[in-house]
């Protein structure tokens, strides 16, 4: 170390007086700073790393970010400078040595080790709280001074270094193999976790003398981090109690979301362990043998070669392949598969730890690992994807192989066998489910030819992975058939019955060189997973490829199995976008659920882990073999038609979960890969057969359409006796008696209306719907009355999907994923068709987030969706357009290839018996080509009637005969009892809350003397608009108040005040707000109020008003209607006129602040705050304030020129 030759020189003021020690990328030296003669430690920077481009740039960002820590345990940084080509840190010195030091001697006493935890973590969090993550925290990384007080040392030149290092691929592991977390092996996501991981790390070192996982390589360490338990503690130190260990198995959870999430957590945990122990000063003899000397990392991965087999085979391509490098003698490259904590799935399960945690934001981190190729960094880095981590591989570059071999491809397989009929409950959608025997007596489902988008966009899928993007439209243009399950025991029995494993011509060339050096003559068998019905396990790559030639067959394409597994909806599990315990055969205990020690026999979740087109099990028991080399960056330049994957490979693709995997690692687009001679306990494979001719072969069909629109919660007959849904679904159960094949469809408009949606939240027509079998519905604005959330948590509890062309939700935290553009769903053996619209206006007439959005050229959206489906081969197509009647009539004209549009969003009848009907049932009108559409809609929202729809279709998916009417649920009909027995259970917890007397702040009864209807709101001053306008300025405490009449929907009986009466009144769910705006903002929006008076519709935005009063002329032309608008003054009685360059207070609705309604001049308000109180608890607590219920008519608001009455 004396060499150096930097001893004696000078950077700066400061004289290098000797080497501490040297690292890859640093080197330590002490020195003197001359002006204050003080000891200070200077690192210095590599020179290679300095010459990189904008390093300095960002090593003087860090430095500046670092500089102004203060704390006792975070080492000072004292400067940094740039002398030539060296750069160079200033730190404070340290003299105790480090922990690694104190470690290596052998002995720690339980109150040092005490102490020094309880100094890292507060150090730690003072780091995590400004955001600041070390990323490389190890004993060598903690100081000690002459009292052994610990100082971490190097935050944030780690993460400057791995930044540069990432640029230049130098070749380097960052970070240190011992204490590197799983998604940093796995170029995951980091935050504060990582350096949790790693203190639990260093806590386990300090306790028992050696890292939890040691291994000679990094590749080893690799794997023991992403696969294996820490051995328990008390195994390597059998003093210490369980309770230590609970800790430590916490801090080093492999998935991040059950690791302690604050390191605050893990210290008070800590102590709580070593609380109950008397002799903390007792000091325990540490092993003093190590298989790594300390200080030295793992040898890494510089000289091991790619193991490249041979290509996807099959009739799509030939292919060149590098030659095999060798393997030890008989290594079958099995992979044992150790205990795992699966991953926190996508929809942020609660944690297992009792204390509420906030969620943490998270920063980007990348782990490069030197010399990438070699086949054990290859098959651990394949394992990754059973580990529960979200997996984002390196990109690797293969190593140079020889001359390539090039293997020909066997023939077309020829489509043979007997087609199977599916029996599927009709409540249940089937997918396509069209299905045949093989050959081989295997059944196999039916996959039409189509496009759908592969891959996944992170603002979509939260959970997506690097190499799932980007997302990107994929075509497969020829049909194919796809085994229903993954291949069993039994079928593969037949395989090597027949002498498959000593058929050459079976076997790639690759593949036959590979079971010559190994010997072996059949697959890895499981202990217990043998019987006939279980999938085969144990097999690799080549094994599975050897079968599916023997079977006239071949492996499928990663798209091939994407899109069985998906889809065109593009759903993110085989049934769609939202994963609930039991639904597959997959991990569940970061959820609360199952977590299951081995496969299952297959096709065990047959209504459950089964996709549009009926196969089985691609979501959970095992994962699968594709066809395709892995290349985690191969989507950003794949082939939009029949991508066959990369040329080469050291890796095969393996696809879906498997009894270990998380909800996230089961996504039907998550990728991983395996080298293809290896045998994963947990993986196995189906194959794929081709078509000659498309799957879907339409004929003929007969069914029943039966259809609800706008209900908003009306469950109970109305006042009349009619309605209700325990007489729907008496009708409902009539028809699918008298008819074979029958559909119920709701357009939307459900997630409103009656205090069965206000106690219930949305609850009451998932359990309604449910129990009444539908299948699809429609979205409707009514659906984001409650913003975002509501609607997610419905889509998510119901069984049958939502659907709607025209909305885009990919920005939407909550509903991204979850709504359907399109769905097909089998009736009578033919695959229907199903889109939908939903009214563009719903941000003016609803709440969603400014995160939705929706298109207004309905027609556009409806035949994008027919074109795709039509490309499936499915001819009957049907929409759901809840844009109202005469739209959805006009709309029919510019539609092509649709049969029905189901109309919602208005209170119309059709009616063949109705005098009182708008028109006959079914409306038939001409589409864009001149063939008939019907159009259909089923009253409205008091709920009285059911749709009913009967056709026939030709093969050709024309329409040759219609007739039908909509049917009134009048007392003829009775009430089926079990949705009786269903509604009226819920009913006595509405009742409860319909019937609770309002009192007053003295405790007295509020009572209504007298009837106060609800009149002439939409188009003049009223007084209950007066009284809940009254309430929110006096809550908000503003100058005025300003709601709209379409949100006061009922009056006040006479009697006492009763909670069911405020909520009649005010049924949306909106809150307070409150701004300010100026006077000339508040003419603009008193405008819109009344713009609309004498049109058909959006009346509902009529003003009623507080602290104001106005006069406008209806006769003017909209937009120059108001003629005057006066301020009430500070004494409550006196007028003056609005100045329209002042600035005023204002409450209103979150609806109209948003901009809904029109008020767009309320959107640019300055000084928002939302008060989050809903405006039935501002009118009962204003009502409660002053104790009566008697409004009048003040001359608020004063109509010049009114019209006739």
């Amino acid at each position: 170390m004396a060499d150096n030759p930097l001893i004696g020189q000078k950077l700066g003021q400061y004289q290098i007086v000797s080497l501490i020690g040297r690292g890859g990328m640093a080197s330590v030296f002490r020195a003197q700073q001359l002006n204050i003669e003080r000891d200070v430690a200077i690192k210095v920077i590599r020179g290679d790393l300095v010459g990189q481009q904008n390093f300095i740039e960002r090593f003087e960002r860090e430095a500046k970010l670092i500089a102004p820590l203060r704390h006792p345990h975070i080492l000072k940084l004292f400067d940094y400078g740039q002398q030539g080509d060296m750069v160079y840190l200033v730190m404070e010195y340290m003299t105790g040595g480090t922990l690694a030091d104190l470690i290596q001697r052998g002995s720690v006493p339980l109150s040092l080790i005490q102490r020094m935890i309880n100094q890292l973590c507060s150090a730690l969090e003072y780091a995590h709280e400004r955001n600041i993550v070390h990323r490389d925290l190890k004993p060598q990384n903690v100081l000690l001074d002459e009292q052994q007080n610990a100082t971490l040392s190097d935050f944030g030149i780690a993460r400057m270094l791995a930044d540069n290092l990432r640029l230049t691929q130098t070749g380097t592991t960052m970070g240190t193999p011992f204490y590197m977390a799983p998604e940093q092996w796995q170029e995951g996501r980091v935050d504060q976790r990582v350096d949790i991981y790693a203190l639990g790390v260093i806590l386990y070192e300090m306790l028992t003398g050696d890292p939890p996982f040691m291994g000679e390589t990094t590749h080893g360490v690799m794997y023991k981090h992403l696969m294996e338990l820490p051995p328990p503690i008390e195994s390597r130190n059998n003093k210490l109690p369980p309770s230590i260990n609970a800790v430590i198995q916490q801090a080093l959870a492999k998935d991040p979301a059950l690791r302690y999430e604050h390191v605050a957590y893990l210290a008070e945990d800590f102590n709580k362990a070593l609380s109950g122990m008397a002799e903390l000063g007792t000091t325990y003899s540490l092993p003093s043998s190590r298989p790594i000397k300390r200080g030295e990392d793992p040898a890494p991965l510089t000289n091991a070669q790619p193991v490249v087999p041979n290509p996807t085979m099959g009739s799509r391509a030939t292919r060149s392949v590098p030659p095999q490098q060798e393997r030890s003698a008989g290594d079958s490259g099995s992979i044992p598969l150790a205990a795992l904590y699966q991953n926190q799935n996508e929809q942020g399960e609660t944690r297992t730890s009792a204390r509420s945690r906030r969620n943490s934001q998270m920063s980007r981190s990348t782990l490069l690992v030197g010399g990438i190729g070699a086949l054990a960094l290859i098959v651990l880095l394949a394992l990754i994807f059973a580990s529960g981590g979200r997996v984002e591989q390196p990109s690797q570059t293969p190593g140079a192989g020889g001359e390539g071999t090039e293997i020909a491809a066997t023939g077309t397989p020829t489509v043979t066998g007997t087609a199977v009929a599916l029996i599927t409950d009709p409540k249940v959608p089937a997918g396509l489910g069209i299905e045949r025997l093989d050959s081989r007596s295997v059944v196999q489902v039916g996959v039409p030819a189509g496009c759908f988008t592969m891959g996944s966009d992170s603002a979509v899928d939260s959970s997506a992975n690097a190499s799932e993007q980007p997302d990107h439209e994929v075509c497969l243009v020829s049909s194919y058939w796809l085994d229903r399950t993954e291949v069993t025991n039994a079928a593969y029995k037949a395989f090597m019955d027949s002498g498959g494993y000593t058929n050459r011509e079976l076997w790639s060339e690759a593949g036959w060189a590979w079971l010559q050096k190994s010997g072996v003559t059949g697959p890895e068998d499981r202990s217990g997973l043998t019987a006939p019905d279980q999938p085969r396990l144990g097999v690799n790559w080549y094994e599975a490829e050897a079968y599916a030639r023997w079977r006239g067959a071949r492996l499928p394409t990663e798209a091939e199995w994407e899109y069985a597994a998906r889809g065109p909806m593009g759903y993110i599990y085989a049934w769609g976008n939202a994963y609930q315990n039991g639904q597959a055969h997959i991990n569940e205990i970061t959820r609360g659920g199952k977590s299951p020690t081995s496969s299952a026999p297959v096709g065990s979740f047959l209504l459950k882990d089964k996709s549009w087109v009926g196969a089985l099990d691609l979501t959970g028991n095992v994962c699968e073999w594709t066809a395709d080399w892995y290349d985690p960056e191969y989507y950003a330049k794949s082939e939009r038609d029949n991508p066959l994957g990369p040329e080469t490979g050291d890796r095969k693709t393996i696809r879906g979960g498997s009894w270990v995997s998380s909800p996230t690692t089961s996504r039907a687009a998550f990728r991983a890969g395996h080298a293809p001679d290896t045998r994963p306990l947990n993986c196995g494979f189906r194959v794929v057969s081709e078509s000659a001719q498309p799957v879907v072969n339409n004929a003929p069909l007969k069914f029943t359409l039966l259809h609800t629109n706008d209900t908003q919660s009306n469950h109970m007959p109305q006042n009349d006796g009619t309605g209700g849904d325990a007489r729907m679904a008496t009708v409902i159960n009539r028809v699918r008696g008298e008819v074979q094949n029958s559909l119920l469809v709701d357009v939307g408009g459900r997630l409103s209306g009656t205090l069965f949606h206000r106690v219930f939240a949305g609850q009451n027509n998932v359990q309604i719907m449910t129990a009444l079998g539908y299948q699809a519905m429609g979205i409707g604005n009514r659906e984001f009355d409650n913003g975002d959330a509501l609607l997610a948590q419905f889509i998510d509890s119901v069984k049958f999907p939502l659907i709607s062309a025209n909305i885009d939700a990919s920005k939407s935290q909550v509903l991204a994923g979850k709504i359907t553009p399109y769905l097909i769903i089998r009736v009578g053996g033919q695959p229907v068709g199903i889109t939908g619209v939903t009214i563009a206006d719903t941000p003016r007439l609803s709440s969603p987030s400014a995160n939705v959005a929706f298109d207004s050229n309905y027609a556009n959206q409806i035949n994008r969706q027919v074109i795709a489906m039509r490309a499936l081969g499915v001819n009957k197509i049907i929409v759901l357009a809840n844009i109202g009647y005469e739209q959805s009539v006009n709309l029919a004209a510019e539609l092509s290839g649709v049969a029905v549009i189901v109309a919602g969003r208005d209170n119309i009848l059709l009616s063949n018996i109705d005098p009182n009907a708008v028109g006959k049932y079914p409306n038939q009108v001409l589409d864009k080509d001149g063939k008939p559409i019907l159009v259909v809609i089923a009253g409205g929202t008091d709920a009285r009637y059911i749709g009913r729809l009967n056709m026939e279709f030709a093969a050709d998916g024309s329409l040759l005969k219609w007739d039908g009417d909509t049917i009134l649920l009048d007392q003829s009909i009775p009430a089926d009892k079990d949705i009786e027995s269903l509604i009226n259970g819920m009913n006595e917890q509405v009742e409860l809350e319909r019937n609770r007397i309002i009192r007053d702040n003295n405790n007295a009864e509020i009572t209504v003397e007298s009837e106060i209807p609800l009149v002439d709101c939409r188009t003049n001053e009223c007084v209950i608009g007066n009284l809940v306008a009254d309430a929110m300025r006096d809550r908000a405490g503003t100058q005025i108040a300003l709601m709209n009449a379409g949100g006061v929907r009922a009056g006040f009986g006479a009697g006492k005040l009763l909670r069911g009466t405020i909520l009649e009144i005010l049924p949306f769910s909106n809150r307070l707000s409150r701004f300010q705006i100026s006077g000339e903002a508040l003419w603009s929006a008193l405008e819109n109020g009344v713009s609309r008076v004498g049109a058909d519709s959006g009346t509902g935005r009529f003003p009623q008003i507080s602290g104001i009063r106005f006069t406008y002329d209806p006769t003017k032309e909209a937009g120059s209607r108001i003629v005057s608008i006066d301020v009430l003054g500070a004494d409550g009685m006196s007028y003056t006129p609005l100045d329209r360059a002042a600035t005023y207070t204002i409450a209103t609705n979150d609806f109209l602040r948003r901009g809904g309604d029109g008020y767009d001049a309320f959107a640019k308000a300055q000084e928002v705050e939302e008060l989050d109180l809903f405006l039935d608890e501002v009118l009962t607590q204003y009502l409660q304030k002053i104790g009566k219920v008697n409004p009048q008519l003040e001359g608020r608001i004063v109509v010049e020129n009114p019209p006739a009455p």
